[in-house]
């Protein structure tokens, strides 16, 4: 029954590809995880594959993402090279069993800071119990390797796979996303969710919010008519404007949400439910209310006995909408939110 399981999903995501263009991607992510289920992507040139970003592996999952993972690589040829596009849990502690089963495959990240961010945040989850032992003693820092070059280049012949690091602080304060002009395809990371509920949880504030809907904003106009590979969400866009608004909208309207009357942040998470009814991923709105974040933002933002209709701030610049608008090793709150983020996860 499970194999059964595995190959439906897979053709699901085969039938989410560019056939015809130099390289195709597809879409693994595991059907059983729907509390917090990320996205991995495994890209092909037909002979070999790249694998992107790995899921989670601890306690709530311990097999981790590995069982699709295998079947999406016996059907695009062996692995070369795995990248891990940021350092939030759901998507590196999954390379513990990627490394398991592919030992002599090297796992990359973009940047010396966000290798540093995972080996802190694997030390900070481990008294959690949320982690596995083998994730905690796993030899992250001899294992993780840091590109030289900002470019997936040399692990698929004929690919042109550009990374781009140079992001504000957003849902993650180090965010890559990997760029295919080719096939104009946008593996987008946490950037960008589709069809999904967004993670509100601790670590994200309207400043970095507002950092958010810049970036989203921007997007469509730097990759005019690419298909879009989101971090979290089923399947994929063929229309990226449309994705950046979808994000943008949600975004604003959750701010805007809080100034409403009746609306506190304790059940802000039911008004995005209602109002977004055919989203994916429910369990992660319940992450906004241990923000503490959000309370801050009403003492400061909202008028007492506001009626909703004051707009959403844009915190980069201060103007308001009526359209309804893990951190580095410094970070004093990233443990605390990281043990509350898969204490949800246990108790959903």
């Amino acid at each position: 029954m499970h194999s059964n399981a595995v190959v439906a999903f897979l053709l699901v995501a085969f039938c989410a590809t560019s056939f015809g263009q130099t390289l195709e991607f597809f879409q693994v992510r595991n059907p059983v995880a729907d509390i917090a289920p990320s996205n991995e992507y495994v890209i092909t040139n037909g002979t070999h594959s790249i694998l992107v970003d790995c899921g989670f592996y601890g306690t709530p999952y311990p097999s981790s993402d590995i069982t699709y993972i295998d079947s999406a690589v016996t059907q695009t040829g062996p692995l070369t090279a795995v990248y891990i596009t940021h350092p939030h849990p759901d998507h590196f502690t999954g390379c513990v069993k990627v490394n398991q089963n592919y030992p002599s495959v090297p796992i990359y990240v973009a940047s010396q800071a966000i290798k540093s961010a995972i080996i802190a945040t694997v030390a900070q989850l481990a008294p959690s119990g949320l982690l596995t032992n083998d994730t905690i003693f796993f030899p992250w820092n001899s294992t993780l390797q840091v590109l030289p070059q900002k470019n997936l280049n040399s692990f698929l012949v004929g690919a042109n796979l550009t990374i781009r690091d140079d992001f504000l602080p957003n849902e993650a304060d180090l965010q890559t996303i990997i760029v295919a002009p080719v096939e104009k395809a946008l593996i987008a990371g946490d950037l960008m969710y589709f069809n999904s509920h967004m993670y509100l949880g601790l670590t994200v504030d309207a400043s970095k919010i507002g950092n958010w809907i810049t970036i989203l904003e921007g997007l469509p106009s730097q990759y005019p008519d690419f298909t879009v590979y989101p971090g979290h969400g089923s399947n994929y866009s063929t229309n990226i404007s449309a994705t950046a608004e979808q994000n943008i909208n949600y975004l604003n309207f959750f701010l805007a949400s809080l100034c409403s009357p009746g609306v506190s942040v304790s059940n802000v998470s039911s008004v995005l439910i209602a109002h977004f009814p055919t989203y994916t991923t429910i369990a992660v709105t319940s992450y906004i209310a241990t923000n503490p974040a959000w309370a801050a933002y009403v003492a400061a933002t909202c008028p007492t006995g506001s009626t909703g209709t004051t707009g959403v701030h844009h915190a980069t610049t201060g103007d308001s909408d009526s359209s309804g608008a893990l951190s580095t090793v410094a970070s004093v709150g990233i443990a605390a939110m990281l043990a509350m983020f898969f204490s949800t996860l246990l108790l959903l």
